[in-house]
């Protein structure tokens, strides 16, 4: 290994601790055990750091969205690392995602306000979610406003609220990507909640 370590390039290195690993059992075994345990080390960071998202400072956040014949005017409330989102946005929906610029690949949490396109209907939405996302239900509920419905489905978890506006509905949704993230879903979906609950119609 202590060769290895000499090599002049950093695949000349790699390649011959790689061949050394494979070569001897003992060397073998007790690399694995210390990759399995920085990679332990790793992940209870990294779920420490979830976890502790919805300690954030919450921020008002207003926006407005234009359809062919209607506009409407909101409010929500958001973490203060959630930013506009560079894509996915448009007149109809507007779209907001965490940042963290520590991390050069990171995917966070994402939150989307949508007109809807009529007043807000669960069954419908359930139907959806069960016969065409094939997602799981873990939360239902109808409110004064409109609704809350949380679900789980192989692209992650989701939240969405949608809010009772005249004749049509305006609509939060939020979403969790990584394994971490969902491994930390009895934390962050009642924040998620919580953040969409938040969506109100401006006068």
């Amino acid at each position: 290994m202590t060769k290895c370590a000499e090599k002049s390039g950093w695949g000349e290195a790699t390649g011959c601790i790689g061949d050394v690993v494979n070569k001897d059992s003992k060397v073998k075994d007790a690399f694995e055990s210390w990759s399995k345990k920085k990679e332990e080390e790793r992940k209870k960071k990294e779920l420490d750091k979830i976890k502790a998202w919805p300690d954030q400072k919450m921020k008002s956040v207003d926006g407005k969205l234009k359809g062919s014949t209607s506009e409407v005017s909101f409010t929500i409330q958001l973490p203060e690392s959630f930013k506009p989102a560079k894509d996915g946005g448009s007149d109809l929906i507007a779209r907001y995602e965490m940042k963290d610029d520590s991390e050069e690949f990171f995917v966070g949490p994402s939150v989307s306000v949508s007109m809807g396109f009529g007043p807000p209907d669960l069954d419908q939405e359930v139907k959806s979610a069960t016969d065409i996302m094939k997602a799981k239900i873990t939360k239902q509920d109808k409110t004064d406003k409109g609704y809350t419905l949380e679900t789980e489905s192989e692209l992650g978890v989701n939240v969405k609220v949608a809010v009772k506006n005249g004749d049509s509905s305006i609509d939060c949704e939020a979403h969790l990507y990584s394994d971490e993230q969902k491994e930390a879903k009895d934390k962050l979906v009642p924040w998620l909640e919580k953040i969409c609950q938040s969506l109100a119609v401006k006068s």
